[in-house]
């Protein structure tokens, strides 16, 4: 296969995706924010630190993050 730029490129994406992983397991989470995702059109629980949506809100933060 061709060392083409879209090759590069899609082996650069593989690398950062690694290290993406391995911050998100290291990372306790502890800053997180209501935040909505506009892809999947819904709202979550995002970490400040690392980005990862860790988990959907209750309905009643939901409320209060809809209502502030």
């Amino acid at each position: 296969m061709k060392n083409t730029r879209a090759n590069q490129i899609v082996s650069k994406q593989s690398e950062l995706q690694r290290e993406l992983d391995k911050i998100r397991s290291k990372c306790n989470h502890t800053i997180q924010h209501i935040k909505f995702d506009y892809n999947n059109k819904r709202h979550m629980w995002r970490c400040d630190e690392c980005l990862l949506d860790v988990r959907y809100p209750s309905d009643s933060e939901l409320d209060k993050y809809l209502h502030s």
